[in-house]
């Protein structure tokens, strides 16, 4: 998140705590995301994780064998790069099921934005895979495990298209709650405090 949208999203309030001493506490004031279909979301946010792992597995599974069309540079690059994009997808599958809803501003663009993107990115380097593994089998031939390779990559050609179409299908309202945050009142006991956590985390 930069500068700008903690600017945006997030505000100093000075307060008054039980001892009368003015403190400061930093309160989220963006927008919130709530699924328009929690039902929809929750097998979502199951199917996404399943995929994602699957997607994991089949990433690392190839990179076990001593396959020969990894010593080829065209396919072993594209290939490897996709270790960014499943990175992105692992965190954005932690945030579906870890982070509580309603979604602040900077999960749900994690998630729906930037990952949804790098869906793309890593389909694209996984077909590209695939692609430079059909050169490799009409050049060299391929054989044994080299086919376990070919595999996984086409699987998560599968996946991360799978995953780009559900996000796209999610659908979410969203409310501005600005206003009311920062107007309503502040917690001064300790009990308060302390049920006000998630209000001054960032």
């Amino acid at each position: 998140m930069n500068k700008k949208q903690i600017r945006r999203d997030y505000q100093n309030i000075d307060y008054v705590d039980e001892k009368g001493k003015v403190r400061t506490r930093v309160r989220y004031v963006g927008a919130l995301y709530s699924p328009a279909d929690w039902h929809a979301f929750g097998i979502f946010r199951v199917v996404y994780a399943v995929l994602v792992l699957l997607s994991i597995a089949a990433f690392v599974v190839p990179l076990c064998f001593n396959s020969q069309v990894f010593r080829t540079v065209y396919f072993t690059m594209p290939y490897v790069l996709m270790v960014f994009a499943v990175f992105v997808v692992a965190i954005a599958a932690y945030k579906l099921l870890l982070v509580r809803l309603p979604y602040r501003e900077e999960d749900f663009a994690f998630v729906f934005k930037k990952a949804k993107a790098w869906c793309l990115v890593g389909g694209g380097l996984a077909l590209l895979s695939v692609v430079a593994f059909a050169v490799y089998a009409c050049l060299a031939g391929a054989v044994g495990t080299d086919y376990v390779a070919l595999g996984c990559a086409l699987w998560i050609t599968l996946a991360f298209a799978t995953l780009f179409a559900l996000s796209v299908r999610q659908r979410f309202e969203r409310t501005e709650h600005a206003a009311e945050a920062a107007a309503a009142p502040l917690p001064i006991s300790a009990e308060d405090e302390h049920n006000a956590t998630d209000d001054a985390s960032i």
